[in-house]
């Protein structure tokens, strides 16, 4: 039982698969853990299961979700080397309860840990939305291609439409049966407020907290491709996402990933393991500033 401690649950996902989201997740956790943190990983990407095989803790076993906090805090699996960093396997979580972070709530209320980091699926489903506009902080990554700068993008400005949304129609009862539509109850904010609806409009949007960007496997040639990507952003919504966290490729990140280890048990001297504790540094830096608090949420 988690008691005066409070948790904050990290989400990260991508706009395509393939970029480098389980790494970060699984190496992101050691490195918590590393700086005196516990750290519960939730494996959502139910297709891949790559968490699991990466953790080294081999392929995703078939068994009966757990049905209750008691069983959830038994099929923990501790991931070997880092005795603070627990896995969650998405086989064991029930499939309407890994919808959200306040819907698996309840069922990690006996699981003892500071964090939370879930590893979501690749896209724009409802679960990767739902999961990001509640996570602290929401992390999107990607590598350095203009094609999945667009994918993240994409992602990001889906995310805030739904927050705007979702502001709007909890702020007055009345905008509660509002079609899922921007457009519709931006029509309708203007008819319930007149003049005041421009400055609840901008209100609505100035509330949306960005997320943090991280570009995987940048090379020392790519300052280019990050200065053309960061013209790209200043003309899209995503301008407060022009300086993203960089984790470089080198060799010991190839290496890895090739035979399955943990970065930062095998080559945690290498560049790409500095740029993550960096990350991390920063995470438990600012932990503090923000509430961890859960609210209700829908899917417009």
């Amino acid at each position: 039982m988690n008691t005066g401690v409070t948790i904050r649950t990290l989400a990260i996902a991508s706009g395509k698969g393939g970029v480098g989201k389980s790494f970060l997740a699984l190496n992101l956790a050691w490195c918590l853990a590393e700086l005196g943190q516990r750290v519960l990983l939730i494996e959502l990407d139910r297709e891949a299961g790559a968490l699991s095989v990466a953790a080294g803790l081999g392929s995703p076993a078939i068994s009966a979700p757990a049905t209750d906090a008691a069983t959830m805090a038994a099929r923990v699996l501790t991931v070997p080397g880092a005795p603070r960093v627990q896995l969650l396997r998405a086989a064991d979580i029930p499939i309407d309860a890994a919808r959200s972070a306040l819907s698996l709530a309840p069922l990690l209320s006996d699981i003892n840990t500071h964090w939370r980091i879930a590893d979501l699926a690749p896209g724009l489903g409802a679960q990767t939305v739902l999961w990001l506009n509640r996570a602290e902080p929401a992390i999107l990554i990607g590598t350095p291609e203009l094609v999945t700068v667009q994918a993240m993008l994409r992602l990001q400005q889906h995310l805030q439409h739904q927050h705007v949304f979702e502001h709007l129609r909890n702020m007055d009862p009345r905008l509660r049966t509002c079609a899922p539509s921007l457009s519709a109850i931006k029509r309708e904010v203007n008819t319930l407020y007149g003049e005041q609806a421009k400055g609840i409009w901008a209100d609505a949007w100035n509330t949306f907290r960005f997320p943090a960007w991280v570009f995987n496997r940048t090379l020392p040639d790519d300052q280019t491709q990050l200065l053309r990507i960061t013209a790209h952003l200043k003309t899209q919504a995503g301008e407060r996402a022009a300086h993203p966290w960089l984790i470089p490729e080198d060799v010991a990140q190839t290496r890895c990933s090739r035979f399955g280890r943990v970065l930062l048990r095998h080559e945690s001297a290498c560049d790409a393991a500095r740029a993550i504790r960096s990350i991390a540094s920063e995470l438990c830096a600012t932990a503090s500033l923000a509430p961890g608090a859960l609210a209700k949420e829908s899917a417009a």
